[in-house]
């Protein structure tokens, strides 16, 4: 790993730069309230801080009602927010009639509360745990894929009616660890042409033996805005992992985004041809390329909020290919942050085909389903989408899908809700994959 790289992936949530950055905000805050030591100054210097605080609250009330990052603010934002535009109230006091090294010290505290309140703001989401993620940047390197993967004729477990974990035998030299990191090359879009950033792969221990057993297939979509980043679902497997001989599907985090502000619902339109690059593009090269289970009791589509959405649509949907889903913290359909603009600007105002998609509706126009197993998981304090993912619990239950609907104590939509939701999710996964030792 470079230098930069280093640097990436040093964690900005807890260890010594989040102290350093906090202490250093205090510090520097510490110096600008006391430009005057008089009590006049210090009446001034409180009215500016309640002022600058209030318009930071009024901000992020803005925000959170134009839902500009199609969720609500999480409780930590209306905190952080407000403290830290009244201390640059107070900052900004110091750039007025003051000597030039004051003003210049004046800036680097501004800078020093910024940095400390974006630190503070992103520890509130708890979805970017390292320099890197917060600001978009990928430190991710290539993985090597098992070698003829795609052509290994004798292999562990391929026996499909016992359990894989029942079958498998790991070996000596068996890695403790799964592999993470970008999949070489990408995966050819030519059927949907859609601009998908490279995905992400995870390749769990049993995988990277020399004679790996075909293993199943989880295709996961992450939030909106973000990236595909296989590191939350990764460090989730590699602990099942660890307790069950090294076995855990192999999981592509695939792009249904484009970019972190684009939406295209998971459809096929002129926001761009998802739909088929998932099924038409995604799952030919995964079924051609890794040693995976091609049937559906094999094959999960996964997601976390949009992509939790996503899962719930096409898991809906094509039951035949995808015959287990798994929905953290999902929005309850497409657009629904934002229906009305999602209805003019994508069905032109068509309700029935806007309702159409839903996953709600499809599983009712499906009627009943087989042999599908879904999990719904939110956080006990996520009002905005815990009903909607309580409801597509209770239709796909309804409809014959064996659910299971998980509600994480004091988890709001991020952080605790993501990490929560997959550890209970997977973990009730696992047995309907064959994978748990000692069970059946």
């Amino acid at each position: 790993m470079n230098f930069g790289d280093a640097v990436l992936n040093v964690s900005i949530v807890d260890g010594w730069v989040s102290l350093l950055t906090y202490a250093g905000a205090l510090i520097a805050f510490g110096f600008v309230a006391a430009k005057h030591l008089t009590l006049r100054w210090a009446r001034f210097g409180a009215l500016l801080f309640l002022g600058g605080a209030a318009l930071g609250a009024g901000l992020v009330f803005l925000v959170n009602q134009l839902r500009v990052f199609g969720a609500p603010v999480e409780p930590g934002v209306w905190w952080w927010v407000p403290a830290v535009s009244g201390a640059l109230a107070v900052t900004a006091a110091n750039l007025v009639r003051a000597r030039w090294w004051r003003r210049l010290l004046a800036v680097l505290a501004g800078i020093a509360i910024l940095a400390a309140g974006a630190i503070g703001v992103n520890s509130a989401y708890g979805l970017n745990p390292t320099l890197g993620s917060l600001l978009g940047i990928s430190t991710a390197q290539a993985v090597r894929l098992p070698p003829n993967v795609s052509k290994n004729a004798s292999v562990s477990g391929d026996d499909p009616h016992r359990p894989l974990a029942a079958q498998w035998s790991p070996p000596s030299d068996m890695p403790t660890k799964g592999a993470r990191g970008l999949i070489p090359g990408g995966i050819p879009n030519t059927v949907s042409n859609f601009a998908a950033r490279t995905p992400e792969i995870y390749l769990p221990p049993a995988a990277l033996t020399a004679n790996p057993p075909k293993l199943p297939l989880m295709v996961m979509m992450m939030g909106q805005p973000g990236f595909p980043d296989v590191g939350p679902i990764a460090d989730a497997l590699d602990k099942l992992a660890a307790a069950n001989h090294g076995l855990a599907p192999i999981v592509i985090v695939v792009d249904q985004l484009g970019a972190p502000t684009n939406d295209p619902l998971c459809l096929n339109s002129k926001r761009g041809q998802v739909e088929d690059y998932v099924m038409r593009d995604v799952l030919p090269w995964a079924f051609a390329h890794l040693a995976v289970r091609a049937d559906a009791a094999h094959t999960t589509v996964a997601g976390y909020s949009n992509g939790g959405m996503c899962a719930a649509y096409f898991g809906a949907k094509y039951p035949a290919v995808f015959g287990n889903l798994v929905a953290i913290s999902p929005e309850e359909f497409a657009g629904a942050d934002n229906a009305t603009r999602t209805l003019a600007d994508v069905f032109g105002g068509n309700r029935a085909a806007y309702d159409a998609i839903k996953p709600r509706t499809i599983m009712e126009r499906t009627g009943t389903y087989s042999d599908s197993f879904a999990v719904f998981t939110h956080g006990s304090a996520d009002g905005t989408y815990g009903p909607g993912a309580t409801r597509l619990a209770e239709t796909a239950h309804d409809h014959g899908m064996a659910t299971t609907l998980f509600v994480i104590p004091g988890a709001g939509h991020v952080g605790p809700a993501l990490s929560g939701g997959l550890d209970r999710a997977l973990a009730a996964l696992f047995p309907r994959l064959g994978l748990l030792v000692g069970a059946g």
